[in-house]
């Protein structure tokens, strides 16, 4: 009896430690067989095409944050212009902003308004000391609002006491339709990599593998893992790339999640021989139907350098409202914040106005 409980006791000692090792492999991200490649790239495409075409509207803030470190002559620079200037020129300057942006996007319409306000000036340092510079920053907002013929921006003009006192706005023509302009963070069509979209590249890659067996750039081929992490299916893409003017080759690494509608979580470039170039983490939130961000960190390396972080990017988004109705008085100038006296140049026109109870006034002609 006593023999065999001992065996019973081993058996199941076995069980456990057989089923903790399957978990662990499951957990750790695996290979994934060449000839099942096509069809995970053409599932991520569906899914990330359909979460984003659920978007019709997209409004909210964000609270985003950057750490910027400046090297040789853009130091120099920044430390004469920018800061008090004490001493000497420390041999790298680290500029700290903050920012609280509000975004209203239309993508139906193509129309977008903008509003970016920095409370506090911008902060310099010395990386290697944490010594404060001082600085020459101010407090600012600025505002802009696009459409598919326009673009209306406002800054300031002017200031006193450390105070704006006149803002200067424009109207120009907008060369390219608001899913070409600009990259920035807050809006959905760049979160979700509208510029190099997945749904666009994957379904090629796919098929090339189907009929060459592999898909090959700069002497690396295209290679993906998947794993399962407390019930979350995540796959892992590697794409090669190569930066001619740099002379570097690497992966672009996208990790897919699942519990995030199979969106990006966690972005990464890195050279062939292991050197991280830039990173993006993302964490996501289903609102109204649809998964989005919630918040992401981003960091950009010195990869012309010494590979050291250049750019630290932290972003937090705030009420975020999807497929919500947005009046279209949102996007005219009447929106900019525009006070009595201040400016307002129509470039394509050619005529400048002053503001005056919320109206245009003419003032004079001017160069188109």
């Amino acid at each position: 009896m006593k023999d065999l409980i001992m065996k019973i006791g081993l058996c199941v000692a076995l069980i456990f430690t057989a089923c903790g090792f399957a978990i662990a492999q499951g957990e750790v991200f695996q290979a994934v067989e060449t000839e099942k490649i096509p069809s995970i790239l053409r599932s991520i495409s569906k899914q990330t095409k359909e979460n984003f075409e659920k978007i019709h509207t997209w409004q909210g803030e964000l609270d985003c944050s950057r750490y910027y470190v400046l090297k040789g002559g853009i130091a120099k620079e920044t430390f004469e212009t920018s800061t008090d200037a004490n001493g000497p020129c420390p041999n790298e300057v680290a500029e700290i902003t903050e920012a609280i942006i509000v975004f209203k996007c239309d993508l139906d319409k193509g129309l977008l308004y903008v509003k970016r306000s920095r409370e506090a000036p911008s902060r310099y340092i010395d990386p290697a000391t944490n010594k404060d510079l001082g600085t020459k920053s101010l407090p600012s907002s600025s505002s802009e609002i696009i459409t598919n013929e326009y673009q209306y921006s406002a800054q300031p003009n002017a200031y006193r006491n450390e105070k704006v006192v006149q803002r200067r706005a424009a109207k120009t023509k907008i060369e390219e339709p608001l899913y070409k302009w600009g990259q920035p963070n807050y809006l959905p069509i760049y979160i979700f990599n509208i510029n190099s979209q997945v749904w666009d590249r994957y379904p090629d890659y796919a098929k090339i593998l189907e009929e060459k067996g592999k898909y090959e750039y700069s002497g690396l081929a295209m290679k993906a893992e998947q794993r399962t992490l407390s019930g979350d299916l995540q796959y892992r893409i590697y794409e090669p790339f190569e930066i001619n003017a740099s002379n570097i080759k690497g992966w672009l690494i996208n990790t897919f999640s699942e519990k995030a509608g199979y969106n990006i979580i966690d972005s990464e470039r890195i050279t062939a021989d292991g050197k991280l170039m830039w990173q993006k983490s993302t964490e996501y939130q289903k609102v109204n139907g649809v998964y989005v961000p919630i918040r992401d960190t981003v960091d950009t390396y010195d990869h012309n350098r010494d590979f050291s972080l250049q750019i630290h990017e932290e972003g937090v988004f705030k009420n975020i409202f999807i497929n919500d109705a947005i009046p279209e008085e949102i996007f005219t100038y009447k929106n900019l914040g525009l006070q009595d006296g201040d400016k307002f140049i129509d470039k394509i026109a050619g005529k400048e106005y002053k503001v005056k109870d919320a109206n245009l006034v003419f003032v004079a002609d001017v160069n188109k």
